[in-house]
């Protein structure tokens, strides 16, 4: 069997709250996997595996196209880290995109809120929920020299090394399949390790450079739409939180009843709006995150493209223009989310039912601005490639 090869995905804030707990679940894991194996596995921890200096996004990035599986340590917040999503929704693209094989193993180290409610649209927390995950909550109190806590981790390593093992059988029996491989060929050892491992070779049904520009420039122009639809909803946000703002200074006389009563009245007013916020911005941040690894692939070729084949230079500048429109809107999107969460936040510590509202609001708006600096980074590799779309006819 080869090397495995996995990435370990966590918050490092939790490690720090648990005192280290999750690092070292991580070498725990993988030196009980390395005992029912008899070989290495290796599993990328960040914090371990990342030297001075070293650019953390693009090793992370590099370590993410080359995996064959992925642990999501969860907890309340690992959905709303910004960096932790971007792995694995950059896992699953490389996964989709380049034939990885897609194990997604999540440990469910504390419930996130919501996690077991059938009402949550993020789609992130949906794609976990429909694997088989593990559920390590009962075990992260353990000593990590009591029995039980290395039984558990002794499973885990154990769970691992059989869905790798069979996850290799699927792929040799797909091969086997597809070629008309006979059984009695494989057990006569005519057939080696190596060949039956070999890629198919696909049809020559794959897109061309133009379909896949085209296919982005589609993706493209449904991420404007939902910053206009979430204009709209924090337009209506804003609009009752001033009416709010001017109850209360008319009610002033009223006492501190009468003040609560409308910050009773402003929470409910304003659940509906916030979580259409929400929605839009998980919705955005999903978007973005499934084309992230398609149009860093197809901005890096497009100077070899356009040298090859001219004609492809009006497709890449119409993606170009798209792309530096996206990411002037989400950038006025972004400046005006931060001044809201600036203006909300003293509501937060006004009336405990504000709370839960204002803070729900700012998660979603925080995912909003964590995801659009990646629209940031396509143009700046554009700017890269030193392409001149200034000499083509409107």
């Amino acid at each position: 069997m080869s090397e495995l090869k996995g990435f370990w995905s966590y918050v490092h804030e939790d490690d720090a709250a648990e005192g280290g707990r999750i690092t070292q679940l991580a070498k725990d894991l993988k030196a009980q996997y390395e005992m029912i194996a008899c070989e290495k596995i290796d599993l990328f921890v960040d914090r371990t595996d990342l030297h001075w200096g070293q650019a953390w996004k693009e090793a992370i990035d590099l370590q993410l196209a080359s995996v064959a599986f992925f642990i999501p340590v969860i907890t309340p917040r690992f959905f709303r880290s910004y960096e932790c999503r971007r792995e694995l929704s950059t896992f699953l693209s490389h996964a989709e995109n380049f034939g990885v094989r897609d194990l997604v193993l999540p440990l469910l180290y504390l419930y996130p809120q919501d996690f077991n409610g059938d009402q949550n649209e993020d789609v992130l927390i949906k794609l976990i929920k429909s694997k088989h995950w593990e559920n390590w909550t009962i075990h992260r109190f353990r000593n990590l020299d009591d029995g039980e806590y290395r039984k558990n981790v002794f499973r885990l390593a154990k769970e691992l090394f059989d869905a790798n093992i069979k996850s290799e059988q699927e792929i040799i029996q797909e091969v086997i399949q597809t070629d008309d491989i006979s059984v009695e060929s494989l057990e006569d050892d005519r057939i080696s390790r190596e060949t039956i491992r070999k890629p198919l070779e696909p049809e020559d049904d794959s897109l061309g450079i133009i379909d896949q520009l085209a296919l982005s420039e589609v993706k493209l122009t449904q991420l404007p739409d939902i910053l206009d639809s979430m204009t709209n909803d924090l337009t209506e946000f804003t609009n009752i939180l001033r009416q709010s703002t001017d109850e209360v200074r008319s009610t002033s006389s009223g006492g501190f009843s009468a003040r609560l009563l409308i910050m009773k009245k402003t929470a409910n007013q304003l659940k509906e709006p916030i979580d259409r916020i929400w929605s839009r911005s998980n919705l955005y941040a999903s978007y973005i995150h499934d084309v992230d690894v398609g149009y860093r692939i197809l901005i890096n070729k497009a100077s070899v493209e356009i040298k090859d084949s001219p004609s492809s230079l009006p497709h890449y500048c119409s993606l170009f223009e798209s792309i530096r429109y996206l990411s002037e809107k989400s950038n006025e999107m972004v400046q005006g989310a931060k001044d809201l969460i600036k203006a909300v936040s003293p509501f937060e510590k006004q009336s405990r039912d504000m709370r839960p509202v204002v803070r729900r609001f700012k998660e979603g708006l925080t995912i909003l601005i964590e995801s659009s600096s990646m629209s940031n980074d396509w143009v700046e590799l554009i700017d890269e490639t030193g392409i001149n779309c200034g000499d083509l006819e409107s």
